[in-house]
């Protein structure tokens, strides 16, 4: 998974020191939604690019596997993506030729889930600046239904929403809100 194992465990604690002095406060709602075992598929709105996972990572306790946008793999940020075990996407966005670029990274999700792992997907495809949801990609349907079908319809995946907001947006001090919705 990856060749720096020490990194997770050094950036997670960075996070918690950066996070007590960037937020004013980090208010958690349902945090008993989120299972202590078996597979999940996360399924998150985007507000802030890059402290949407960073806030989940910090949050929870079973580390996740991200889904991010493939061209942030040869970026400054490759080592820590490689490190939590992220997921290149190709988004239609980005590249226009046939999507089957992603056949790979939907293998690696079911993998990931069939062995009860974590995995966080956010199906707007990009970061949102509006207080409302972009139209939502088939994605996080996808993922759901081809590692369920791949164990045969008896993966027992729990798909959770969650909803993240900051206030005032990409700001110092600013009130970071979680919520982890009713999981199905």
């Amino acid at each position: 998974m990856t060749s720096r194992p020490w990194l997770r465990p050094v950036i997670k604690g960075l996070l918690r020191l950066a996070f007590r002095v960037y937020y004013r406060s980090i208010q958690v709602q349902g945090m008993e939604h989120f299972p202590r075992e078996g597979p999940v598929l996360l399924v998150a709105n985007h507000p802030s690019s890059l402290l949407d996972p960073a806030v989940l990572v910090y949050l929870l306790s079973r580390p996740v596997h991200f889904g991010a946008k493939h061209t942030l793999f040869s970026g400054p940020f490759g080592a820590v993506l490689e490190a939590f075990g992220a997921i290149p996407l190709v988004r239609a966005q980005d590249d226009r030729r046939p999507m089957e670029r992603n056949l790979e990274a939907f293998e690696r999700f079911t993998a990931l889930l069939g062995e009860g792992r974590v995995t966080a997907i956010f199906p707007e495809g990009l970061t949102q600046d509006e207080p409302h949801l972009s139209p939502v990609k088939t994605g996080a349907a996808r993922i759901a239904l081809q590692a369920e079908d791949a164990a045969g319809f008896t993966l027992k995946l729990t798909v959770v929403p969650v909803g993240l907001q900051f206030e005032p947006r990409r700001r110092f001090r600013a009130d970071a809100f979680v919520r982890f919705g009713e999981p199905f």
